[in-house]
């Protein structure tokens, strides 16, 4: 099972599809299908044969020694994938087709599943329960970047509330603007068009819950 991260990498690149395209079409997420082949989880034999069915070959084919059994995998917050805002519509979503959830979730700082978002913004899951429409997260922002590279505000259902660890985080909801420094929380509305940004020349890290989920009374 050591192995089969880097036997599904290269069968997956020699048939010509990315980590995206197979994800897809296993209906698993790209965070889980990443965190396999960086060998950070293992899928299960039913995963592992709806892989080896998509790819055309056999599942003994994955167990097979790899052309890259010297090379340590990645693991932990250095083994992010790259995705874009636009993927999704819902930040709360990002991660609810994992099959790396459980109901009770403890995650050492090593084994987060971590998604680059934007150039210099990193996103990292706290906890992996399979509660839907929900996410527990530590966001960053390298100094100069931004939510969307276009500017573009972003809404979505739910409610997003937010603890700014280190640093400075410029939040815009609407038409306010709210520099968050450290020690300071925000919760608003996802509905109402906002973006971040860090406008300070030191990363700014925060503590965020995003809810999908819209219960207004």
């Amino acid at each position: 099972m050591n192995n089969i991260g880097h036997r599904l990498k290269e069968v997956r690149t020699e048939r010509g599809l990315s980590l995206r395209e197979l994800a897809r079409m296993a209906s698993v997420s790209p965070s889980f299908l990443s965190q396999i082949e960086n060998g950070k989880s293992q899928p299960s034999v039913a995963t592992l044969y709806s892989f080896s069915k998509l790819l055309g070959v056999q599942i003994d084919d994955l167990f097979g020694p790899s052309e890259d059994d010297d090379i340590v995998p990645e693991t932990g917050a250095q083994a992010h994938e790259i995705t874009e805002r636009s993927d999704f519509t819902n930040p709360s979503q990002v991660w609810n087709t994992s099959e790396y959830t459980n109901r009770i979730s403890l995650i050492h700082p090593d084994h987060r599943a971590a998604l680059d978002m934007a150039e210099g913004v990193k996103w990292q899951r706290l906890a992996a329960t399979p509660e839907a429409g929900v996410n527990f997260m530590k966001i960053s922002y390298a100094p100069g970047s931004t939510s969307t590279a276009s500017g573009e505000m972003l809404t979505h259902e739910g409610y997003e509330y937010g603890y700014v660890l280190e640093g400075e985080l410029e939040v815009t909801v609407g038409g306010e603007v709210f520099s968050l420094q450290a020690g300071q929380s925000l919760g608003f509305d996802s509905s109402i068009p906002h973006i971040f940004a860090n406008r300070g020349d030191v990363v700014s890290t925060g503590i965020w819950f995003v809810h999908g989920v819209c219960s207004r009374k």
